[in-house]
């Protein structure tokens, strides 16, 4: 099975964009020097994943969402671009 995806995200130097859809959508994003890991919320019927700010390796769950419902947008937008290993 092809379920691990590594890349990039454009336009944003030295970025690293590293996916698994083995069981769910988990990963690890790094942008301007801010990380960023995906997961799916085990409590979810409805195949929802949170996204949260990883800090110092400590995972920082207030700045992206909230109470697993209510998320923050922000002001930027990221193309992100995979390729099959």
């Amino acid at each position: 099975d092809h379920c691990f995806y590594q890349g990039h995200a454009a336009e944003i130097p030295n970025s690293v964009v590293t996916l698994s859809t083995c069981s769910g959508l988990r990963g690890l994003l790094q942008l301007e020097n801010v990380s960023y890991g995906i997961e799916p919320l085990v409590s979810s019927a409805t195949y929802e994943h949170i996204v949260y700010q990883i800090k110092d390796n400590k995972i920082d769950f207030s700045p992206i969402a909230e109470n697993y419902s209510t998320t923050q947008l922000t002001d930027k937008s990221y193309k992100i671009f995979v390729k099959s290993e």
